[in-house]
């Protein structure tokens, strides 16, 4: 506000908005975690953290098949094969991890890959639920219905009652495979609409044999037969997996689970409607979805309001400093040739003014350009660029240049990318000058294939690659978070003594991007600008 109680510009209007979508991140009650191809933790929040008993920095040491169950690991392997060879997607599954204290953890997770404009993966997106307790309920219910029914077959007298309170499809098999005996739901689903093809498989009839004779055509029943197998075989306690059953009009999600009888032999097979789970879930991926566009609406706005108040700063106090130094100036005129006494000092004190102004000035161009530099808008990312590395090495002493091929950079690449590019040339250039000691700086800039490539090369200390991807120290963590809402990818390479050169490589196609107006800045410039121009603006 100026003296007179009067708003001259406003700060923090997006940040706000950054500051929610943190804390949907930080504070949301599913577990959400990024991790490399290998497995190894790139980001978690603080519930992925907490039902594994954790440290997020804990996390960045592991990788996800260390925390895997072993019984369980060939099953995930086998869905992340499938989603890296294009079979899938995504993929959701159940299985156990371990916890820090040496516990079983249940978990529920969503898992999707994320691929570059040439389909390559990059890294994994996982939304991780925890539902020990509802396997743990889950387990001590067919327990029960394990022990009861052991105990009704040795008295010969079984209770249906067991198995048709249950509001899914129950079979128990014997240590062949027949089907001893199924409660009311599986009976009621094999006599009306059949969503599970029970009619075949119902009271008598083998399950094994079933299975067997469809298994030629569906590789999906041949791996569930190899479960139904191991647990008929003891080599498994528990089975599980989920399946898609659709006809006209009509789709539903079953969770099938196969868990072993007593000592007697044979298994419990339970087939539990989980198509309300399942829609819960899709929107949630909808939310997902939401969210990141969110996240790159928030740097748009973030952008558009730094723009807005460069303009702002530019326009009202360039104008009203203009005019004061002009001022300034014709007051010096009128005392050029003073008498000694007061004139004299008057004319120092002009003078001093006119050297406050100039300082004005500076301050002013140097908050214009961190908020929104005037050559982004005006003339492209390279000449914006090249203004940086020298505003750099005038302030730090760092020899920095700029290798780029204009001709390359004539056509714009929208305001979305332009900024990120710019940003994170800044950010890599302000490490490089507060963390390498280095003495010299290269940045190049190139654009082939729809790519635009960014890589910064220092001659300074270099660093250990392992710690600063564990620690996300030296400011990458901003860099790479950058890049990756764009759906790029950051590669660091680093020795001590020696260097480091961080890559960066940004598609030029974003789907979701609203592209900006380019000319914006080229409109012709009137006397007033021009004046501003002249007097250092």
């Amino acid at each position: 506000m100026d003296d007179q109680g009067c708003v001259i510009a406003l700060f923090g209007i997006s940040r706000d908005i950054t500051e929610r979508f943190r804390n949907i991140f930080q504070h949301a009650d599913i577990g959400i975690a990024i991790t490399d191809l290998e497995g190894r933790f790139l980001r978690c929040n603080p519930a992925y953290c907490a039902f594994l008993g954790y440290s997020e920095e804990e996390l960045r040491g592991l990788t996800v098949p260390k925390l895997v169950h072993p019984d369980d690991l060939a099953r995930n392997m086998f869905e992340v094969e499938q989603v890296l060879s294009k079979e899938l997607s995504w993929f959701e599954i159940e299985n156990r991890y371990c916890h820090k204290d040496g516990h079983e953890v249940w978990v529920h997770k969503f898992v999707s890959v994320l691929r570059d404009d040439a389909g390559r993966p990059t890294s994994f997106f996982a939304l991780v639920t925890n539902v020990t307790e509802r396997h743990r309920m889950h387990e001590v219910l067919e327990q029960r219905v394990a022990e009861r029914t052991e105990a009704l077959r040795a008295r010969k007298a079984f209770n249906r009652e067991i198995l048709d309170s249950l509001s899914a499809h129950v079979a128990v098999l014997d240590a062949a495979g027949e089907i001893v005996a199924v409660n009311r739901v599986w009976e009621k689903a094999a006599m009306h609409n059949d969503p599970l093809g029970l009619a075949q498989i119902s009271l008598g009839a083998n399950y094994v044999r079933v299975c067997e004779h469809a298994a030629d055509d569906s590789p999906e029943v041949r791996w569930t037969l190899a479960g139904i197998l191991d647990v008929l075989a003891g080599r498994k306690q528990v089975f599980e997996t989920e399946y898609l059953c659709a006809w006209p009009g009509h789709r539903q999600w079953f969770n099938m689970r196969v868990t072993p009888l007593s000592d007697r032999g044979g298994c419990v097979i339970t087939h539990e409607d989980v198509t309300d789970r399942k829609r819960a879930e899709e929107a949630l991926r909808d939310s997902f979805q939401r969210l990141q566009a969110l996240s790159r609406e928030v740097q748009l706005a973030e952008e558009r309001e730094r723009s807005r108040l460069s303009r702002e700063l530019h326009d009202e106090f360039g104008q009203v400093l203009t005019g004061l130094k002009f001022d300034l100036m014709d007051l010096a005129r009128t005392v050029v040739k003073p008498r000694r006494g007061s004139i004299t000092a008057s004319r120092r004190k002009v003078m001093r003014a006119l050297g406050m102004v100039d300082r004005l000035f500076a301050s002013l161009r140097e908050m214009v350009s961190g908020l929104r530099p005037s050559l982004l808008d005006e003339l492209g990312m390279v000449p914006a660029l090249e203004s940086l590395a020298t505003d750099i090495q005038e302030r730090s002493g760092l020899y920095c240049r700029v290798v780029a091929d204009p001709i390359s950079f004539q056509s714009r690449c929208g305001v979305e990318v332009e900024s990120a590019i710019y940003r994170m040339t800044q950010e890599l250039l302000t490490n490089v000058v507060r963390h390498a000691k280095a003495t010299m700086a290269t940045v190049t800039l190139g654009r082939t294939d729809g790519w635009i490539t960014l890589r910064v090369v220092d001659n300074g200390r270099g660093f250990n690659i392992r710690s600063v991807k564990t620690t996300k120290q030296f400011g990458l963590k901003g860099v790479e978070e950058r890049a990756e809402l764009l759906g790029g990818k950051v590669e660091i390479h680093s020795k001590l003594r020696r260097g480091t050169m961080v890559t960066i490589q940004v598609p030029l196609d974003l789907p979701t991007t609203r592209r900006g107006p380019v000319a914006q800045a080229r409109r012709p410039k009137s006397a007033t600008t021009r004046k501003r121009r002249r007097s250092g603006i």
